[in-house]
């Protein structure tokens, strides 16, 4: 359940320094990839999704978890003006009182607390303090930043149509990324799609890619054509095989063992001067030799080579949201794509092409 939190954690980093103005170019253009937040990462579906307004046992907070939340994020308290950390420790006060040890009842009306606050400068601190892996806190947090982007406020409208977004296409529970979906094509919602934008170029992962591709095309973004042709089709590596080399260390013994040393008593006979024959024993020794010839072998580590290719991935589920958006189909084509949409600019933005954009 880390993964999401870590992620949101490091768009909330990301967007503590903006001022409003640069908030409110948001929806004019992309700011560059370090004043976004960064994408929250695909969360894999659960099975049997429950509702968002409930969690186990098992995701209840405990103090512990209070103490590692803080510290994570550290960071971001850093960053936070007198009025932002005021408001955190007034929110974080309701999540770890009455959201966590309070009953039902307690909840409900922590949580109307927190929905009565309209201040633009409690949204980040909202956020910081409440998009945990618990599920019931991400649900209230929903349903406030839902508040926010339908306000008239543009300061936190914008960046609340972003954290929507995000959590449209990244969050673990489908429940909550249907409501944020819900959210975004309402009629009272701003149509703010930089963030789907970005998203759908920048995810590693094809399902967070292809879940944008479709709030694009629900929205009717028609810029974001361009974009979902380049990814109709992505080239990845695939690991194909794996070669693995066995190493041995061979030795070879060579050498002779003597045994213990026997003695056997044997006759000799010599003859003397005087024409006789001389006889007398003598002890012998006798030694039994074992001569070693052989070869050892032993295993001495192994060697383990990942073999890869480059394969073609095509992605039918943005061809589905590019027809849909276009009422074109060139299948998975993407020169005959590209030379429709060429077609498709007016004069002026043609001419655009063949003008001299170099300094002299």
């Amino acid at each position: 359940m880390r993964s999401h939190t870590a992620c949101f954690l490091a768009a909330l980093l990301a967007v503590a320094g903006l001022t409003s103005g640069l908030l409110a170019d948001v929806a004019a253009q992309p700011p560059p990839a370090a004043a976004q937040p960064a994408p929250t990462p695909q969360a894999q579906p659960a099975t049997a999704p429950a509702d968002a307004a409930t969690q186990t046992p098992a995701e209840t907070p405990t103090k512990v978890d209070m103490v590692d939340t803080t510290k994570e994020r550290a960071n971001l308290l850093a960053m936070l003006n007198e009025k932002k950390l005021d408001w955190y420790q007034k929110i974080r006060a309701l999540a770890v009182g009455p959201m966590t040890d309070g009953s039902q009842k307690d909840y409900d009306e922590a949580e109307k607390q927190l929905l009565d606050i309209k201040d633009p400068n409690a949204l980040e601190p909202m956020a910081i303090a409440l998009y945990t892996k618990y599920t019931r806190w991400r649900s209230s947090f929903l349903k406030a930043v839902t508040q926010y982007a339908q306000a008239k406020d543009d300061f936190a409208q914008k960046l609340a149509v972003t954290y929507l977004s995000d959590i449209a296409v990244n969050d673990d529970s489908a429940t909550l990324r249907g409501k944020a979906r819900a959210a975004l094509l309402s009629p009272e919602t701003p149509r703010i799609p930089d963030r789907l934008r970005q998203t759908l170029v920048t995810s590693p992962d094809s399902s967070v890619r292809t879940r944008a591709a479709e709030l694009l095309a629900d929205l009717k973004d028609k810029a974001a054509i361009a974009r979902m042709i380049e990814f109709l089709t992505t080239e990845e590596y695939r690991l194909k095989g794996v070669e693995i080399e066995t190493r041995y260390v061979q030795m070879d013994v060579r050498g002779t063992n003597a045994g213990v040393p026997t003695f056997t008593t044997v006759p000799i006979q010599a003859a003397t001067p005087g024409g006789g024959i001389a006889t007398a024993n003598v002890m012998l020794p006798q030694v039994h030799a074992t001569t070693v010839n052989t070869t050892v072998s032993a295993p001495a580590g192994f060697k383990i080579t990942p073999d890869y290719e480059m394969v073609i991935v095509r992605h039918p589920g943005i061809l589905t949201q590019l027809e849909r958006l276009s009422g074109k189909n060139f299948g998975y084509d993407k020169e005959a794509w590209r030379q429709w949409l060429a077609a498709q600019r007016s004069p002026e933005e043609k001419g655009l092409n063949n003008v001299d954009w170099s300094t002299k």
